[in-house]
């Protein structure tokens, strides 16, 4: 999570689920970084996953 926010310039935590289980959750002032970041490596059938 720290490479996220020192590397990449993200704002994200991590939250816990039920099971105690680590998920990175991403703020969503930081969404539109993130996907100018990933968009290029995702297949166009996976693009719904970003939400474009």
């Amino acid at each position: 999570m720290f490479v996220l926010q020192d590397k990449f310039n993200l704002r994200c935590s991590i939250h816990y689920n039920r099971d105690n289980k680590p998920r990175i959750f991403i703020f969503k002032e930081s969404m539109e970084k993130l996907i100018t970041l990933v968009k290029p490596y995702f297949i166009s059938e996976m693009l719904y996953k970003l939400g474009l």
